[in-house]
C-alpha cells in the first residue's frame, strides 16, 4: 500500500508540473489537482493504521486499526487465561471437598472404633 500511495503523490506532482511548465496554463487548477493527489496518496499511505477519525464538516475516517487488532488479541489472551484459571479453581475446590468428606469419614470410623 505504501508504494501505491507514493505513486499517487508522484503522479500528481508530475501532472501538475507538466500542466504548468509544458502547457504554460494557469497554475491554480494544477495546484488544486496536486493537493488532491497528495491528499489521496497520503490517505492511502496511512489507511492501514486508521480505525476512526471524525473531521467536522467532512465525516468520519477510519483510524488506528493495528492498535485495535492488537488490543483485541491481548483481550482474547486474557480471557483464555481467566477461563483456564476458573477450571483450575473448580478442580481445587472439588478436590478440597473430597478431602474434607474423606477426613470426616475417617473421623467417624475412628470415633466408632473408640467407643
Amino acid at each position: 500500500m505504501h508504494l501505491i500511495g507514493i505513486l499517487i503523490i508522484v503522479t500528481g506532482l508530475a501532472i501538475s508540473g507538466w500542466w504548468t511548465l509544458y502547457l504554460r496554463r494557469k497554475p491554480a487548477p494544477a495546484i488544486i489537482q496536486c493537493l488532491l493527489f497528495i491528499l489521496a496518496g497520503t490517505t492511502v499511505l496511512v489507511s492501514d493504521r486508521l480505525v476512526e477519525l471524525t473531521v467536522e464538516g467532512v465525516g468520519t475516517v477510519k483510524a488506528a486499526a493495528r492498535q485495535a487488532v492488537a488490543d483485541a488479541e491481548a483481550i482474547a489472551a486474557l480471557k483464555d487465561r481467566i477461563v483456564d484459571q476458573g477450571a483450575t479453581v473448580d478442580l481445587v475446590a472439588r478436590k478440597a471437598s473430597e478431602a474434607e468428606k474423606l477426613a470426616e469419614d475417617r473421623c467417624a470410623v475412628a470415633v466408632s472404633r473408640g467407643t
